[in-house]
């Protein structure tokens, strides 16, 4: 139910916020997101209750707009979100394992895997774009002021994230290939 995981970002909705509005835990909302597990029809009604969408909504029956094909990645995908994802429902996994890299390839495969390698590569291209530009300002002299170390920081964050989506997504590129 990849609508599921689309509408509830889209509304700014947690795992674990949307399981107390049903009555389920964050792992099965998780689940019913990845496809390992189909919601009952009184889930899937209080589901969509929940999110306030129409059940057909939810279930991706609606027809949707026509629309150009995008080079950037979808804007409910957000890598750092993502990986804390999975850090939650693995957090026997050291995050700096081989085991916890292959966890969130899976993830990244479940969520970018669908989409045509050309518009993979359109993704990659804009990221490292988007890298090399933080990566200019990073190096910038103007960072030598305490007073925006903060910025600094959230840069440096940022940087983080997008390398990590750019290795992510070279890796579904392989998978699909």
């Amino acid at each position: 139910m990849k609508e599921l995981r689309r509408i509830r970002r889209a509304k700014d909705i947690t795992q674990e916020e949307l399981g107390q509005r049903v009555g389920l835990s964050a792992a099965a909302i998780s689940a019913f997101e990845r496809g390992e597990a189909n919601p009952k029809q009184d889930t899937l009604i209080g589901l969509a209750d929940a999110l306030d969408v129409a059940v057909d909504e939810l279930l991706g029956r609606l027809p949707k707009k026509a629309e150009a094909t995008p080079s950037t990645l979808p804007p409910d995908f957000d890598v750092v979100a993502l990986t804390l994802e999975v850090r939650s429902e693995h957090p026997d996994v050291p995050p700096d394992s081989a085991e916890f890299r292959l966890l969130v390839d899976e993830r990244f495969v479940s969520e970018l895997g669908d989409l045509p390698k050309s518009q993979l590569e359109a993704i990659e291209a804009d990221l490292l774009d988007k890298y090399s530009a933080l990566d200019k300002s990073f190096h910038s002299p103007t960072w030598t002021d305490q007073e925006r170390h903060a910025d600094y920081l959230r840069l440096l964050d940022e940087i983080r994230a997008v390398k990590l989506t750019m290795d992510a997504v070279s890796r579904v590129k392989t998978a699909v290939a």
